[in-house]
């Protein structure tokens, strides 16, 4: 087997990834809070989806079933109790 080399990574890169990735994270956070205030039955989850800067709402139903462990939907029926 070949062993694979990996460099390190610079200070520069460390913290692009982890900006991307708390951007991601704040992006999908609002949008929680978005779908508890504002999504309903007529407008749907493809408008939450575009309104958050998602190409398809299969790429959003993803990203948040990732960061709160739900789907959108699951959010909403609990968010109503």
């Amino acid at each position: 087997m070949r062993k694979t080399q990996s460099k390190k990574l610079t200070f520069r890169e460390k913290f692009s990834y982890g900006l991307g990735d708390c951007s991601a994270n704040i992006i999908v956070a609002l949008t929680g809070t978005f779908l508890s205030a504002y999504y309903t039955d007529t407008v749907g989850i493809a408008a939450a989806a575009v309104r958050n800067g998602f190409s398809d709402s299969r790429r959003f139903i993803n990203a948040f079933r990732s960061l709160y462990g739900v789907t959108p939907l699951q959010y909403r029926k609990i968010s109503k109790k």
